[in-house]
């Protein structure tokens, strides 16, 4: 499955649907499931300028996942990636993360396998997992 490393506050107002739409200087082809991850350090600067309080905000985590929908060219040289919110974890997953966008695995995420988002997320990475032809032991329904 992907995964998107995005500064906060932006990655909570992407799940949260606030911004529909995340800009780069590249196109995103991909189309599906995205993991939205809190990157480590947020943006400080503009919380500043705005006077957002940085400690409402977690960092360093998996916050939910979103749909990519692929993105539109949005100025020369800027594209915006299209996302709709589809499920914000309670709790947030741990985890380290990369710059941008990356490929992750089931078996990276610290997450209880207890918790309706462990479920969630099976079923997700098992679907992958017959769409890439790997072997998978069962999906689990809906």
């Amino acid at each position: 499955m992907k995964c998107l490393s995005v500064k906060q506050p932006f990655a909570d107002w992407i799940l949260q649907g606030i911004k529909p739409r995340e800009l780069r200087i590249y196109p995103l082809k991909y189309q599906g499931p995205l993991l939205i991850h809190s990157s480590k350090i947020p943006d400080v600067e503009f919380m500043k300028q705005y006077g957002i309080d940085s400690l409402r905000f977690r960092n360093g985590c998996i916050l939910g996942m979103v749909i990519s929908k692929g993105s539109i060219q949005y100025a020369p040289g800027s594209y915006a990636w299209i996302m709709e919110s589809l499920r914000i974890f309670n709790p947030f997953i741990p985890h380290k993360g990369k710059l941008g966008l990356y490929d992750i695995e089931m078996e990276d995420l610290e997450i209880d396998h207890a918790s309706e988002d462990f479920e969630f997320l099976e079923r997700y990475f098992a679907r992958k997992n017959v769409e890439d032809g790997k072997e998978v032991r069962e999906i689990p329904s809906a």
